[in-house]
């Protein structure tokens, strides 16, 4: 709490103690804590081959969003605190701060700017680039074709030949993007800035895997600044809502894959289900659709659906029983589903996939939030994704077929839908979900 007080660590920065030389300074700890004008000493190796001096990218936000949920969890700015024990919130700000670009300056070369400032070796500038104001030069003076993808010259680079051309490795839209940097290296035991030359990680590197931290840490600090209570999911889910999901999104939910064709009916419904109920949806249907590793789901509003666990031995009175859910045909499946639907009052169902202690996981869908109907054999015919026979296809070609059609432009509001495994002699019915 001393530390965060300290007029001279303005930024509330946590002292670090690595030291890897041989042997290690056994006081370097303490002397960091007690000594803050020398703060930090740290010392870390330049790797071999040289890949740049040991930096820091993504230190600071993660500092401010851990200051900020510890914080809330400990109170630390209810009323009738004093000031001066309200660390962590100091120690958030103090980080997303210097992250901005509130620091004590940086080179003057090094601002980005059409008329670079005069006067004085060191100038204030944002780490943020192309903010409304000068921000630190990003990595220049080393590029290979691949660094120099960016095609278009910013008013404060150079000629193309330029040294002083900023290097990007990737070419983004010359739109008004903005994006942060790392912010500082460690060399020879203290915090540097540095941009320049072959060495790889430098200071000031544009790197836009470290926004969405930064953002997630100052949505949280406001929250808390304004004290709003947390929300358990940041999504409306009262409404349907699609989502791309990637292949970390499926491994999280203990069914992953990555290929819909490849899977069986079973487990990617499993997916589906843990998926949606870790964003506080109430259920999910697969697209079909998969591009890469992005596979489609429609998330489905809580309000509209209900889990219910049908045993096996009700299962068996339809009049399309089966005992396993990973071998039975998914038409089978879903239309046993639908059958269970009309003894629930429901407008339409399905089975999620799970089953355990003979019983399996049954989702009945509200007749708001659904409307059922059949299609003919010409429509099915005109889809990308056409098929003859409901028993005979792979599920995730019906469903993107089924996805497809409810997608089109039609007279009502769909946002998807699925075969429900019923046909007839040119009629095979639709489930298809309505949007508010």
């Amino acid at each position: 709490m001393a530390l965060t007080r300290s007029p001279s660590n303005g930024f509330c920065v946590i002292p670090q103690a690595d030291d890897e030389r041989n042997p290690p300074d056994p006081t370097l700890a303490a002397r960091n804590w007690a000594d803050m004008s020398s703060l930090p000493l740290v010392f870390k190796p330049i790797p071999r081959p040289p890949v740049g001096d040991w930096y820091i990218s993504e230190h600071f936000a993660t500092a401010a969003y851990d200051a900020t949920l510890i914080g809330r969890l400990l109170r630390d700015r209810a009323p009738g605190r004093p000031a001066d024990e309200q660390a962590l919130e100091r120690l958030a700000s103090g980080s997303l701060h210097w992250a901005l670009g509130l620091n004590p300056g940086v080179p003057t070369t090094k601002i980005a700017s059409a008329v670079p400032p005069a006067g004085a070796p060191w100038s204030a500038a944002s780490f943020v680039y192309n903010g409304p104001g000068p921000s630190v030069r990003t990595i220049e003076g080393f590029r290979t074709r691949t660094s120099s993808a960016k095609g278009w010259l910013a008013n404060c680079e150079g000629s193309t030949a330029s040294r002083h051309r900023e290097t990007w490795w990737i070419d983004p839209v010359d739109n008004g993007f903005q994006s942060l940097v790392n912010g500082h290296v460690l060399r020879e035991g203290q915090w540097h800035y540095w941009n320049i030359g072959i060495a790889g990680w430098v200071s000031a590197e544009t790197f836009l895997l470290i926004d969405g931290s930064f953002l997630k840490a100052a949505v949280a600090l406001e929250d808390w600044h304004a004290g709003a209570t947390p929300t358990a999911t940041p999504y409306d889910v009262a409404k349907p809502r699609f989502f791309d999901t990637t292949h970390f999104d499926r491994a999280s939910t203990k069914w992953g894959f990555d290929d819909p064709d490849r899977t069986s009916f079973a487990q990617a419904s499993r997916m589906a289900t843990g998926f949606a109920a870790g964003k506080g949806f109430g259920a999910g249907r697969l697209t079909g659709h998969h591009v890469g590793e992005r596979v489609g789901v429609l998330c489905l509003p809580v309000g509209e659906v209900k889990l219910v666990d049908i045993p096996l031995a009700e299962i068996a009175t339809t009049k399309f029983p089966f005992d396993d859910v990973n071998t039975a045909p998914w038409a089978q499946v879903g239309r046993a589903a639908m059958e269970i639907a009309a003894r629930n009052d429901s407008a339409a169902g399905f089975f999620t996939g799970h089953q355990l202690s003979g019983r399996c996981g049954w989702i009945g869908l509200s007749p708001d939030l659904v409307s059922v109907f059949d299609v003919d054999d010409a429509t099915v015919a005109a889809n990308t994704w056409a098929f003859t026979d409901v028993n005979t296809v792979p599920w995730a070609q019906a469903a993107r077929c089924a996805t497809d059609f409810c997608l089109a432009p039609h007279p009502l509001r769909l946002a998807g839908g699925f075969f429900s495994g019923h046909q007839t002699p040119n009629k095979r019915q639709i489930v298809a979900f309505r949007r508010p």
